[in-house]
């Protein structure tokens, strides 16, 4: 709603010059757009950033962030794949002998003029990778022949670490891309490649640093799961151990961002709910097109879990909240005509700094107005003087609470989509008085709670329904 994509495809994503030379089974190539989106709000204002990918796969989003941000001076990308690994290097440091011995094997393969000869070469090139026996460019000349030939481009291995992708029955596809390998090893010169397991990238991480994770996903339903990238598995209790290493990362005062499955939308299993509960997680669409039945492919949610929560848009002084319509709009609905001087001097007073909000923290008011309700749930404020402004100025004892925590909430700050949320929600679950229904369809639809624009009191507010989501600070 607030992110202005045209502006990105055309001062970033539509100059790009390197891209994956692989295709690769959950690349973020079409997610590119929202991800850049959530990246940490002053990301451009690091200095001296150091960017790390833990499980670099294809690598779209690395060739994206070193294309697009120029504060990018440190860049390390990690993968157990072996074979994958061993591509990077050679793209980045033999790049002319391994368009060569490309240009050899295309040449080959559309020598072959039927089906069966073709799979038949891609046998002989598969049985010969299999042997592990190979130099770093033969091996990397067969990886991406078999990347390029077999079904849907698919890298998959059997219990022994052998490719096991059947033939993709292809006629003439582009084995040898000269300008791509060029341009993405100039841009890898300066990328330290590591093989192993996805840990050992913290001691690299210093300053500034930024993690993006795009761990193999966790299957939605028995058969959809295409993680067997290497011969272990991926399983839940590995899910289990990368958490536990975005801990490690946060501890460590570093920022980071996971891409994985929503399997919540589909079948409403909340593991990753609750497995990430203290963090910020936010529901992105991805088109897949990778699946056996053509009908079952197009756009699907995944989640894009982050320790850090942007600025949201109506972090404004309160001259310039005067400007907005939406202020305009609820004003004169709720309150009467804009001019009164009682509320400009209030929202003035309360909110001339709410710029400088601390991420992940929330506050809880007691005593003084109180407020008209919208369910049941914990309301919850950004800014603590004004919060405390607002509930307490009247003269009744209060106090403010402190909250921490990354709870996904539905954003309805916009009048317009608060009015028809609440007219669903009324059809859903019937009209009651204390508008139990907001919480009903809150819910439902996967969120934690509502987040909403309340000019007479802090601008942002939020009305928390899944009330597990943020914990309480001890006070001293």
């Amino acid at each position: 709603m607030y992110f202005c994509t045209e502006q990105i495809k055309n001062s970033k994503l539509y100059a790009m010059k390197a891209k994956p030379f692989i295709k690769w089974v959950g690349g973020k190539s079409q997610l590119i757009e929202q991800l850049e989106a959530l990246l940490p709000a002053d990301f451009d204002n690091w200095e001296n950033v150091t960017y790390i990918e833990p499980f670099v796969g294809g690598g779209a989003m690395l060739f994206y962030m070193l294309q697009a941000h120029s504060n990018i001076k440190s860049a390390i990308i990690n993968d157990i794949n072996s074979d994958l690994t061993t591509c990077y290097k050679v793209v980045r440091d033999n790049p002319t002998e391994l368009i060569d011995s490309l240009k050899e094997i295309q040449r080959e393969y559309y020598a072959c003029f039927d089906l069966e000869s073709r799979k038949a070469l891609f046998m002989q090139m598969r049985d010969e990778f299999n042997t592990k026996t190979l130099d770093p460019i033969r091996n990397s000349t067969l990886f991406f022949f078999l990347n390029r030939t077999c079904f849907n481009g698919l890298y998959r291995v059997n219990k022994a670490g052998l490719f096991n992708v059947p033939f993709g029955k292809y006629e003439t596809p582009t084995i040898c891309d000269a300008n791509t390998i060029y341009a993405d090893s100039k841009l890898l010169q300066n990328v330290e490649i590591l093989t192993g397991d996805y840990q050992e990238t913290l001691p690299y991480a210093k300053g500034n640093t930024l993690f993006y994770f795009d761990p193999p996903y966790r299957p939605l339903n028995n058969t959809s799961s295409f993680n067997d990238y290497t011969k272990e598995a991926f399983n839940d209790l590995a899910q289990q151990r990368l958490k536990e290493f975005c801990d490690q990362v946060t501890t460590a005062g570093f920022r980071f961002m996971l891409s994985n499955s929503d399997c919540f939308s589909k079948n409403q299993d909340r593991f990753f709910e609750d497995l990430y509960l203290i963090y910020n997680i936010q529901r992105v669409n991805a088109s897949r097109m990778v699946n056996a039945n053509p009908e079952k492919r197009g756009k699907i949610p995944e989640l894009l879990i982050r320790n850090f929560q942007n600025s949201h848009p109506y972090d404004l002084t309160a001259e310039q909240l005067f400007a907005m319509p939406e202020y305009q709009e609820i004003m004169f609905s709720e309150v009467g005509e804009p001019s009164d001087e009682y509320y400009q001097m209030k929202l003035k007073n309360d909110l001339a700094q709410t710029q400088n909000y601390r991420e992940g923290i929330y506050y809880h008011a007691t005593g003084g107005f109180g407020e008209v309700g919208v369910g049941r749930g914990l309301y919850l404020g950004k800014d603590k003087r004004a919060l405390d402004n607002f509930y307490n100025n009247d003269g009744e004892d209060g106090e403010i609470q402190e909250f921490i925590g990354f709870p996904h909430f539905i954003d309805l700050t916009s009048l317009a989509v608060f009015t028809s949320f609440e007219q669903d929600a009324k059809a859903q679950y019937g009209e009651d008085a204390d508008k139990e229904y907001m919480r009903k369809m809150t819910l439902a639809k996967g969120y934690d709670g509502i987040r909403y624009f309340d000019p007479v009191a802090t601008g942002e507010e939020f009305v928390l329904f899944n009330t597990n989501k943020v914990q309480l600070v001890p006070t001293n």
